[in-house]
């Protein structure tokens, strides 16, 4: 195959670029997106350190891809109808409120998934006892939580 400016290689490539500039912008400018990953990122971690099989990992993969999609999806509704309509508006509101909507049912199942996939109460209670009683794990912990605070608070909302 070539990789010719015109050619599908190329486009195919540019436009896996632009996906990458989408995602790369919705980070810099939703709160609720870094929320998301911060989230998914405990939960990738919480499924490595219970040692989840491989299709709890399927399962987890797929439900944090869909809350990401969704919030992707709904920050770009945003935008559209904040540039269609920049005055308020009834039908604005509703499409704004009904893209919301549609994350927050998916973040609420995503829990529920969590719940399901990680409620291994001897695997959990030995995690949680390595952490508390281990310095290291516990300043671990620590930084991960006030890093993951930065992450999400010090980016301006648009």
């Amino acid at each position: 195959m070539s990789y010719r400016t015109g050619g599908k290689c190329a486009r195919l490539l540019r436009s896996f670029g632009y996906a990458a500039e989408g995602i790369r912008a919705c980070v810099g400018r939703e709160r609720n997106l870094r929320i998301h990953l911060t989230a998914a990122g405990y939960a990738f971690w919480l499924g490595w350190a219970l040692k989840l099989d491989r299709m709890r990992f399927a399962l987890l993969f797929l439900t944090v891809g869909a809350v990401i999609s969704l919030e992707l999806v709904n920050s770009a509704i945003e935008s559209l109808v904040d540039l269609a309509s920049p005055n308020p508006h009834p039908l604005a509101k509703a499409a704004k409120d009904m893209a919301a909507g549609a994350v927050a049912v998916s973040a609420f199942a995503a829990v529920l998934v969590g719940i399901s996939l990680f409620w291994i109460p001897d695997r959990l209670a030995a995690l949680g006892l390595r952490i508390l009683t281990s310095p290291l794990y516990f300043v671990l912990a620590v930084a991960a939580l006030l890093l993951s605070g930065w992450f999400i608070f010090s980016t301006p909302e648009k």
